[in-house]
C-alpha cells in the first residue's frame, strides 16, 4: 500500500509542476501598473509580456521606441488566450516582446494600451511626453 501512495504522490507532484509550467507559458504576464528592471550584457536579451485585448481598439504601444538606443526590440508575438482559442470574443491575449541589448547604457522602456480607434491610429501617434505608461521596464546593459 505504502508503493501505491508513493506512486499517486508522485503523479500528483508531476500534474502540479505541468500545470505550474502551463501557467508561466500562458499567463504570467506583467499587468499594468507593473514595472520591473532587467541587467543585461551586450548581446543578451531580455523578453516581456503584456496583456492585450485588441477587441477593445486598444494596442500596447511602446512610447519611447525613438528615444531608445541601447536596445531593439528583435520580436514581438501575440499568443491568443484559450478562451479566444476556444472562439470566445473579446478574451484577448499574450503579447511578448523581446529586446536585444546592443550597447552599455541604462534606459527606460516605457509600455502602454493606446486607442487606435476608428481614426486608423497607429502605435507611432503615441509618445511618453502626451501619454502616460502603463508599464515601466528599467534595463541595465554593461559589458
Amino acid at each position: 500500500m505504502k508503493g501505491k501512495n508513493l506512486i499517486i504522490f508522485i503523479l500528483l507532484l508531476k500534474i502540479i509542476a505541468i500545470g505550474y509550467v502551463c501557467y508561466q507559458r500562458y499567463f504570467d504576464f506583467y499587468k499594468s501598473g507593473e514595472n520591473d528592471t532587467f541587467k543585461l550584457r551586450v548581446g543578451q536579451s531580455v523578453q516581456i509580456k503584456l496583456y492585450v485585448n485588441g477587441s477593445t481598439g486598444e494596442a500596447i504601444c511602446w512610447l519611447n521606441e525613438k528615444n531608445v538606443n541601447i536596445l531593439k526590440k528583435t520580436t514581438s508575438l501575440y499568443k491568443p488566450s484559450f478562451y479566444q482559442q476556444l472562439g470566445y470574443e473579446g478574451s484577448g491575449g499574450i503579447i511578448s516582446y523581446t529586446f536585444e541589448a546592443t550597447a552599455i547604457g541604462q534606459q527606460t522602456i516605457k509600455m502602454a494600451h493606446c486607442p487606435l480607434g476608428p481614426e486608423g491610429k497607429t502605435c507611432e501617434d503615441y509618445s511618453d511626453k502626451e501619454t502616460p505608461s502603463d508599464n515601466e521596464f528599467t534595463i541595465i546593459v554593461t559589458e
